[in-house]
């Protein structure tokens, strides 16, 4: 079962790890990956990498590294957007974890279940460990290249000249404080129409959703649509920030996706970046109950991890991580430790009331899994489910049983598992159970 704080990550951050000490990001957190890392990762193809480093190596490297057994690909924020303007999910439960699609809901022997089978991200990373490209994804890259030059914060930022006139903020926290201000106290109607515009809504789906919106007794805005109100809230900033000389290079094209990575914040408890525009805005955007790590504090983080389990005997390493490093290290001077105890208190107890027994000693809870995964039945349902609603939910992901220096499971399991999906990377089924 997933375990460990929410984080997510940018690109840069990832990419100054070790793959060893990638590994240990992907052991102790549940890693929310963001979409406009997969397609910042394809953009390297339409890159010329450092001498020596084809594109195509630079990224299958990347994609090494890039977690698999506990990652969650996050839905893009244009869906998360449109399903709550719409009315369909009330996206602020969803805060604090991944948002996460594609769900099938299945049903075998008299029990309910979704089941979340590996997304096209996630296939596709397997393709990019072995430096195979479809011809899609180098379109993908070209266009979203080719996009980046059509966008001009600074113009932007200009056309938006009437919001700040004779009040330029001083601070990145002033264009924040003007940015909430608008949202809060400016004629709602307005703020929900010139919003959606600014993000780029249909002029149908604006209609829409003002309906909507009416029908509901208008109340504020930031009641009506929080998430929307996020979006909102970190474009302002940005443009804000931008007319007001903050934003170094201002007209570099890939601000903008650095801002967008922004909009995932809620989805998550910690956030890490190595990128100067991350650490001036993502902390004024974070919850109270959020962290923001820079990447070099990651970096020390997981060499420190690497370090510690290394030193282990041979005989133990060779157990599998998921046996001898399944939690951190009863060690507060490790951040990881520290974010264990800020975000899942009762992590030792658990562990101690755990079952004793790995896989290969309980054949019968993985072949009900399984058996529900290949056997089960679509049911047809236009109302919403949650996790409550159902007897389990099954995530299943095909993660690389090594990566560099280390083994995730023993040999004896990883046998069992190759026995269950053969010619391929082990097949790890995450189960939830819950009781209707």
């Amino acid at each position: 079962m997933a375990q460990g704080p929410v984080l997510i990550f940018d690109k840069s951050a990832l990419q100054g790890l070790r793959l060893d000490e990638a590994y240990w990001l992907d052991n102790f957190y549940v890693c929310n990956i963001c979409p406009l890392f997969f397609v910042e990762t394809l953009a390297d193809l339409e890159k010329a990498i450092r001498i020596g480093t084809t594109p195509e190596e630079f990224v299958g490297g990347l994609a090494h590294k890039t977690p698999d057994m506990q990652s969650m690909p996050n839905v893009h924020h244009l869906s998360i957007l449109y399903s709550e303007l719409f009315g369909t999910v009330k996206v602020d439960d969803h805060f604090g974890r991944p948002a996460i699609g594609g769900g099938r809901i299945l049903t075998l022997n008299g029990q309910t279940g979704i089941v979340f089978r590996p997304t096209r991200e996630q296939e596709a990373l397997q393709r990019w460990h072995k430096h195979e490209f479809l011809d899609v994804e180098r379109q993908i890259a070209k266009d979203w290249r080719r996009a980046l030059l059509l966008v001009n914060p600074p113009e932007r930022a200009r056309h938006l000249e009437p919001l700040y006139r004779g009040r330029l903020p001083k601070s990145f926290a002033a264009a924040k404080a003007l940015a909430d201000e608008i949202v809060d106290l400016w004629e709602q109607h307005w703020v929900l129409d010139f919003g959606m515009q600014l993000l780029g809504i249909p002029a149908e789906d604006i209609s829409k959703t003002v309906c909507r919106w009416t029908e509901l007794g208008k109340p504020p805005i930031r009641e009506f649509a929080p998430y929307f109100c996020h979006m909102l809230t970190v474009d302002l900033t940005f443009y804000f920030a931008i007319a007001a000389g903050l934003v170094r290079d201002a007209d570099k094209p890939s601000n903008k996706v650095d801002v967008a990575y922004l909009y995932y914040l809620p989805f998550c408890m910690v956030f890490v970046s190595g990128d100067r525009l991350h650490r001036n805005l993502a902390p004024l955007f974070l919850r109270p109950d959020q962290t923001m790590v820079t990447a070099d504090e990651l970096k020390a983080e997981m060499k420190a991890l690497d370090d510690h389990y290394s030193s282990l005997p041979e005989e133990v390493r060779k157990s599998g991580s998921v046996t001898f490093a399944a939690v951190p290290p009863d060690d507060a001077a490790f951040l990881t430790t520290q974010l264990w105890d800020k975000y899942l208190p009762r992590w030792r107890e658990l562990y101690a009331q755990r079952k004793p027994g790995l896989p290969d000693q309980d054949d019968s809870v993985i072949d009900s899994i399984t058996e529900f995964y290949d056997r089960g039945m679509p049911v047809d349902s236009s109302a919403p489910l949650t996790s409550h609603d159902v007897d389990h939910m099954t995530i299943s992901r095909m993660v690389l049983p090594r990566k560099g220096s280390w083994n995730r499971f023993s040999e004896k399991i990883e046998r069992f598992l190759l026995e269950r999906r053969p010619n391929q990377s082990a097949n790890v089924q995450d189960s939830t159970m819950e009781g209707r």
